[in-house]
């Protein structure tokens, strides 16, 4: 743990935008090192910025994301609203009711978890001793791995998630924290009789649940010691717009000198439906950019469609990566993978940047609304470097660029402002030729 962290609170409205968040926060629950003797360098990333540590009722350290979740009921499939980390109940124990009156009990159909899931159940007994009382769903199991003492230290496993992922809590590898999820109440996940498509919609939620979503914010915010400001991921294109105009215009007026980094991410394309369902998805995509726009100190639309509303435009294609885009798992994760990349600043160990220092500059006369582009992975020589890359004649690292931006084409204006970040540079002079090199237009 950092001696000294600037704390950001992350909110998350929307299924798609929790798709994407997923991605995110398992990218960063991969690299936690939580014994620095398994360092084997420098520890290059602060996990506390966007991270908390607790304590559950056994006593034991917990570490979740400082996070809000804003999604419908019957969306989270396996997952508990309040997750399963805090529990004291015994698994198998019988639970006493202190109501003595007549009591009938009815049995929903359980859903039965994917591979991941079962594999991260079985780890983790593993890890609290339980080795011989931890069981999966099949009678046998055969894992992959090795026998090491007491544990049983996991090889690693390729998981074809494809058709197994339905909701983004199918993948989602931390745990969460009780005060995470903010369900609304009103309406269901895949009920295509009442749907939240509406913008208004999503604003009158915010005031039926006003107060349970100030507890929320409350709750993470005042425990931070130093915090620097909010990153929101929305999705614009249906009511989760109206519920996070709402929130920043009103909830976050007690943190007006915080910044906001608000991302409005949107799937690759849309299932098709009726003419005037899409004409209601465009109208929210806007009175979402005109509510969240004013609020934010910096507001960024990601998607990897060109126009997700038509499926004859053209994706991002990066030469070197494959991916269906009629999969929210598969879009998600890209769009993931450059959040992560545009915030490592944010959480670097040494010489972090401020949410105020890395938005200031790109904002100039409060013009907020930025576009990014993303070389996923930048292509270099098998056997050369970036400095040799950069340092060629024709070198030209917007060729190279895609768009993640709607309606924004490859590089084809001249940015009156940039912030470019390169992860993976092999060596410090790499790092300063990409500094030097020609300006990315």
């Amino acid at each position: 743990m950092s001696r000294i962290s600037r704390e950001i609170v992350t909110l998350q409205f929307g299924h798609y935008a929790s798709f994407v968040g997923t991605h995110w926060w398992n990218i960063q629950n991969s690299a936690f090192i939580y014994n620095p003797s398994d360092l084997t360098g420098p520890k290059e990333i602060n996990n506390d910025v966007l991270f908390r540590e607790g304590e559950n009722l056994m006593h034991e350290v917990t570490y979740t994301p400082r996070l809000i979740i804003f999604d419908l009921k019957r969306s989270l499939n396996t997952l508990k609203e309040t997750g399963t980390l805090y529990e004291l109940q015994t698994p198998g124990k019988d639970v006493s009711y202190p109501w003595e009156g007549k009591m009938e009990k009815f049995d929903l159909d359980s859903k039965s978890r994917n591979e991941f899931l079962q594999d991260l159940d079985f780890e983790e007994a593993l890890e609290r001793g339980g080795a011989l009382h931890a069981e999966k769903d099949t009678d046998e199991v055969e894992m992959e791995g090795i026998e090491t003492g007491d544990f049983k230290v996991f090889e690693p496993k390729f998981y074809n998630l494809d058709d197994s992922v339905v909701v983004w809590s199918d993948f989602l590898k931390p745990h969460l924290h009780p005060k995470t999820m903010a369900i609304v109440k009103n309406f269901q996940h895949g009920n295509d009789l009442e749907t939240f498509d509406i913008f208004g919609y999503g604003a009158d939620v915010y005031k039926e649940q006003r107060d349970e979503i100030e507890d929320h914010l409350r709750f993470f915010a005042e425990e931070c010691d130093n915090l620097e400001g909010f990153i929101l991921l929305v999705d614009s294109y249906n009511a989760f717009g109206g519920l996070a105009s709402s929130f920043l215009l009103d909830a976050l007026d007690d943190y007006r000198k915080k910044s906001s980094m608000v991302y409005s991410v949107s799937p690759g394309t849309f299932p098709a439906t009726p003419v005037n369902r899409e004409h209601y998805q465009l109208l929210n995509v806007a009175m979402s950019y005109d509510g969240l726009l004013p609020s934010s100190s910096i507001f960024i639309p990601m998607s990897v469609s060109s126009s997700p509303w038509k499926a004859s435009e053209p994706f991002c294609q990066c030469p070197y990566l494959q991916y269906r885009i009629d999969l929210p798992y598969h879009t998600s994760a890209l769009l993931a993978a450059n959040i992560d990349t545009i915030t490592l600043p944010l959480r670097l160990e040494d010489g972090p940047m401020s949410m105020h220092d890395l938005i200031s500059p790109l904002t100039p006369f409060e013009r907020k609304l930025m576009s990014t582009y993303t070389s996923f992975p930048l292509p270099i020589d098998e056997y050369g470097s970036l400095l040799d890359t950069l340092s060629r004649d024709d070198a030209d690292i917007s060729r190279r660029l895609r768009s993640l931006t709607p309606y924004v084409s490859e590089c084809s204006l001249a940015p009156f402002s940039q912030y470019s970040v390169c992860r993976g540079v092999d060596s410090p002079r790499s790092a300063e030729a990409l500094y030097h090199s020609k300006p990315i237009h």
